[in-house]
């Protein structure tokens, strides 16, 4: 069984390419900005991976806490 450390890192690498587009679609063309957003939202992701509760998909949760860590991280630019 996978412990909690390894099944975040095999989900974050299964939806990569959905967090790369979330970060396209806010930080547009600066390279710099797309990886601060990234790193931004991976933090999220792990500090609130415990408490997810599975009432939903993970990648509907992953999807939502990425969204609106871009809509925060865009606000403070």
């Amino acid at each position: 069984m996978l412990d909690l450390h390894q099944t975040f890192i095999q989900t974050i690498d299964q939806h990569s390419a959905a967090i790369d587009r979330i970060c396209r679609s806010f930080a547009g063309g600066c390279r710099e900005d797309r990886e601060d957003l990234r790193q931004e939202i991976i933090i999220r992701l792990w500090t609130g991976w415990e408490g997810c509760r599975g009432e939903s998909k993970r990648f509907t949760w992953l999807g939502r806490v990425a969204t609106n860590t871009a809509l925060n991280w865009r606000k403070q630019r």
